[in-house]
């Protein structure tokens, strides 16, 4: 039994002699397995759309009230938010801003 043991594990690797698969030919039969499937079925490797939940239309109960010093000060900033938006710039002062970054544009 101790022999029998001995002489399995020694030597070279057992199959080392079996001929090996030609890896083009093997390359070729799963690509045109893959042009059958996809002529099959082209929409099957798409991920399904995620659907999500419709939001409710239902009006939304206010929760309280606002104290008047904020409405205040919101009434106090309005002005100078005003006046900020009345800026003209000269035609240097264009020229010399930066470049607007190129629109990021997404495919459906």
């Amino acid at each position: 039994m101790i022999a029998l043991g001995l002489a399995s594990c020694g030597g070279g690797p057992a199959l080392k002699n079996v001929p090996q698969p030609n890896t083009s030919a093997a390359a070729g039969v799963f690509a045109a397995a893959a042009t059958a499937a996809t002529l099959a079925d082209p929409g099957m490797n798409r991920t399904p759309e995620k659907k999500t939940p419709e939001k409710s239309n239902r009006p939304v109960a206010g929760g309280g009230t606002v104290p008047s010093d904020v409405l205040d000060r919101l009434d106090a900033r309005a002005p100078l938010e005003e006046e900020a938006l009345d800026v003209e710039l000269t035609a240097d002062e264009i020229a010399d801003a930066p470049p607007l970054p190129p629109p990021i544009v997404r495919e459906p």
